[in-house]
């Protein structure tokens, strides 16, 4: 399960990889604010770190940047458990329209404690065929 930050904000030590074409920082620390979102990052002995903050993990632990999943199913699991397990965004593919404008996150932001959510809407395919039992005549959309 991932870490569920406290109101006032966290911080997570361990081997940090920023993302990207960054080096990996060996004993690194994410601060992050009361909002949920990264307020620094960088090696814990250059960093000032609000004292009242909670840390979790050590030098020993892996942290790195939010996930992105491109292609989910909400049907089947909620954005709420993706986030918890690290994946800051998804994007629900073949969704009826109803589920979708409802899952979707609003152009502002995501609720607390979920991440962003994009939505594709209904699957357009063959007649008679996914999801159905069939992709199609002979297998093949036209």
């Amino acid at each position: 399960m991932g870490i569920v930050v406290e109101p006032r904000g966290a911080v997570l030590r361990g081997r940090l990889w920023p993302g990207g074409d960054a080096p990996v920082i060996d004993d690194g620390v994410v601060v992050v604010d009361a909002e949920g979102r990264v307020a620094a990052l960088g090696p814990a002995r250059e960093l000032d770190v609000p004292p009242d903050l909670p840390w979790y993990g050590n030098r020993a632990c892996w942290v790195g940047p939010g996930l992105v999943d491109a292609h989910v199913h909400l049907a089947f699991g909620s954005a709420r458990e993706a986030l918890l397990g690290g994946v800051v965004a998804v994007r629900d593919l073949g969704a009826p329209l109803t589920d979708a404008l409802r899952w979707r996150t609003p152009d502002t932001a995501p609720p607390p404690g979920y991440p962003v959510v994009a939505v594709a809407g209904p699957i357009l395919t063959a007649p008679g065929g996914y999801p159905g039992n069939s992709w199609g005549a002979n297998g093949f959309a036209r």
